[in-house]
């Protein structure tokens, strides 16, 4: 089977269009018989405020439709300031950049 791991800032219950795209590609994955697992921001877009169920944990974990969600804190700002947005995004990217990334045979990152 092959071991899958998806990097990005936006994953479903985030209202902008590539969460939406990560989720249903990481759901086909799963469907096929790969092992998904998806390391994302918690949901912030796009009003830079975290989602309330989400606030106050560092590291949260779930598993939506067979893929491992791991989600983790990342300095949210108003989509409006473009320049702290994207630094953002880069801070996030990478802090998970290294050679062990769980065993996964296949690392997906934007």
């Amino acid at each position: 089977m092959l071991r899958i791991l998806v990097i990005t800032p936006f994953y479903a219950l985030d209202l902008g269009p590539s969460a939406a795209l990560y989720e249903m590609l990481c759901e086909e994955l799963v469907r096929l018989g790969c092992e998904v697992s998806v390391i994302s921001a918690v949901p912030h877009y796009p009003t830079g405020r975290v989602v309330k169920e989400f606030r106050g944990r560092l590291v949260q974990r779930e598993r939506r439709q067979g893929v491992d969600v791991t989600r983790v804190w990342v300095p949210s700002v108003d989509r409006a300031r473009l320049g702290l947005t994207r630094i953002s995004h880069q801070l996030f990217g990478t802090g998970f950049e290294g050679p062990e990334r769980g065993g996964c045979g296949l690392t997906l990152s934007p």
